[in-house]
């Protein structure tokens, strides 16, 4: 009984496996509903969607891929045939063939891990990535990202045009075989092995950053820049016009620094510059930096920038640049700003007070303005009097003697002052008992007896 389980069981595995190969067929586009969507199976000639093992082809007709597509066998576009990835949609077949003048356009993502056969065109604007063998006879035009992660190869013998906005990267396991054309409108990133045997175009950037560079055919390097590696571009053939770049670690210098049209003179890097404010005082210049390699200007950054106010002292200004290959320099400005200038004091004019006692009056000289002063480089000088403010002067005159420092340890002049505390008032009259009072010779007249 368990045997005749067993082999039921096997047996509908068997027919499972039956049914489902039968189902792998070759279907081809018919486009019976009229709408151009890939995703309506009355567009098949089965009436069905293509599945996983399918061998699928559509001949001379314009179609919307408008869902995920994969594990198809293979796929052919042939004739007129233009095929649509919309946005958002993937398609991932197994092999693909793209015979010309057929055309794949690609706004979604485009991924191929088995072969590629180009002989059409391909147009990418999104994302296509590469990890099988990629047999380029026609032409592809790329507007975004191309990356080649494969283990296979890219053989070019049409037409590569990397756009303005495109990215075309071959990893590091990559291998690019060109014998046909390459146009390069912005970026080619080699991580991997790049032989050229034909001719490449470069008005963008060729960075050869980790891989190699084989060149037995021609580049062009019209206004573009192709920046190598440590083992630089070998083979014998030619490169012409553009700037090639020496990219090696070893030997990239960091940009180099030059000041100039420093204002105040000596305010940077020198013995500095007289303060003209306490706040403040305004140091202007112009820094550029320059990088050998790149053989172009480049963009510097400082803590603070021409016309910043700086108060006294030595403050660090730090600015900074960078090349293509990641060195930064910096440089120190020192900006030095000094005060020699002494205080300037004011003090109230001369002070002079009836006696309130016999030992004299305490006196405050806030009351008269009080004594101040000023500085270029110190918002709040040092003042100090001799006699103090709020001492007690006694009856006469006292001269006060006042002083500011600032703290750059410069001494104002001494300023000075009088306080005078006069005694013009008569004693009072004293009253004296039995006198009732005066007589016309100022004789007390006593009044009353023995």
């Amino acid at each position: 009984m368990r045997l005749g389980v067993v082999f039921l069981s096997v047996l509908a595995i068997t027919l499972a496996a039956s049914l489902q190969q039968s189902y792998a067929d070759s279907i081809s586009w018919d486009g019976d509903a009229a709408d151009g969507l890939w995703s309506t199976a009355s567009n098949w000639s089965t009436d069905n969607l293509p599945s996983v093992g399918d061998d699928v082809t559509i001949l001379n007709a314009d179609v919307i891929m408008d869902m995920d597509v994969s594990g198809l066998n293979s796929l052919t576009l042939d004739g007129t045939t233009v095929l649509t990835i919309q946005s958002g949609f993937t398609l991932n077949p197994g092999s693909i063939t793209i015979l010309s003048p057929s055309e794949l356009v690609n706004d979604g993502n485009f991924f191929s891990y088995n072969t590629l056969d180009l002989q059409g065109k391909l147009t990418n604007t999104d994302n296509v990535e590469i990890e099988g063998i990629f047999t380029l006879d026609g032409i592809f035009d790329n507007y975004s990202g191309f990356q080649n992660r494969g283990i296979f190869t890219i053989t070019i013998d049409g037409e590569l045009n990397n756009n303005n906005s495109g990215t075309f990267d071959n990893d590091n396991a990559g291998l690019v075989n060109n014998h046909g054309t390459v146009n390069n409108f912005d970026a080619i990133n080699n991580y991997g092995i790049f032989h050229n045997f034909g001719t490449i175009n470069n008005t963008g950037t060729i960075t050869e950053v980790s891989g190699s560079f084989t060149n037995t055919g021609t580049i062009f390097n019209s206004g573009g820049t192709i920046v190598i590696d440590c083992n630089g571009i070998v083979g014998g053939g030619t490169i012409s016009g553009g700037t090639i770049i020496n990219g090696c670690p070893t030997t990239n210098n960091p940009p180099v620094f030059t000041l100039s049209n420093v204002s105040p003179p000596n305010s940077i890097n020198g013995t500095g510059t007289e303060a003209t404010s306490p706040t403040g005082t305004q140091i202007f210049f112009d820094i550029a930096a320059f990088d050998v390699e790149d053989n172009e200007p480049k963009l510097v950054t400082c803590d603070h920038p021409s016309g910043f106010s700086f108060t006294v002292g030595i403050d660090e200004n730090i600015c900074s640049a960078s090349d293509s290959q990641g060195a930064i320099a910096t440089f120190v400005l020192l900006m030095t700003v000094i005060d020699t200038t002494p205080p300037q004091i004011t003090v109230p004019a001369d002070i002079s007070e009836e006696a309130a006692s016999p030992s004299g009056n305490i006196v405050n000289f806030n009351t008269y303005g009080g004594v101040s002063a000023t500085d270029n480089g110190d918002p709040s000088p040092d003042v100090t009097c001799n006699p103090l403010s709020g001492s007690l002067f006694p009856i006469g005159t006292t001269t006060v003697e006042c002083t500011a420092n600032d703290m750059s340890g410069n001494t104002s002049p001494t300023a000075s002052f009088l306080v005078e505390i006069h005694d013009n008032t008569a004693p009072a009259a004293p009253i004296i008992a039995g006198v009732s009072g005066l007589i016309n010779d100022n004789t007390p007249t006593i009044t009353g007896t023995a």
